[in-house]
């Protein structure tokens, strides 16, 4: 029988593992979670704007901003003009494109330690289940 309590349990512990083991990777770089956060859809998207990032990350936008102008301070992140509409999209600096790739490595082979023995199936349903709960939030709205 399916238990809230235990499913919270469950959830609350295996966030916290992955979320350590990921912070002190990116404290190696001098990166927080959320700051990894946004360069990973600026990377998925080829450069996003803070409209985008605000709503795929379910922030507010004072947050999204603050978070941009640590990441641009930091010579990851720069301005690009969008010719279209005139908004402002975010790219990667050279220094990110150069940087992000050697982070994700470090990141994988930590991640693929902790997954170690779980079939590679069982991480797509779950990671598929995951995705459902976003949409099935976003249709809730």
């Amino acid at each position: 029988m399916f238990s809230t309590s235990k499913s919270a349990i469950i959830q609350t512990t295996a966030y916290q593992i992955l979320r350590n083991h990921v912070g002190k990777i990116l404290s190696e770089y001098g990166l927080t979670t959320p700051e990894w956060t946004i360069l990973g859809h600026v990377i998925n998207r080829n450069g996003t704007s803070i409209d985008t990032l605000v709503k795929i990350l379910h922030s507010e936008a004072v947050e999204t901003i603050s978070l941009i102008k640590v990441l641009k301070k930091k010579e990851l992140l720069v301005d690009q003009e969008e010719l279209a509409d005139q908004r402002i999209c975010y790219k990667l600096t050279d220094r990110g494109k150069n940087l992000l790739p050697q982070i994700e490595s470090e990141l994988q082979k930590e991640m693929f330690k902790l997954l170690k023995g779980i079939p590679q199936a069982d991480i797509y349903a779950y990671m598929h289940v995951l995705e459902m709960i976003i949409e099935n939030e976003k249709k809730a709205i």
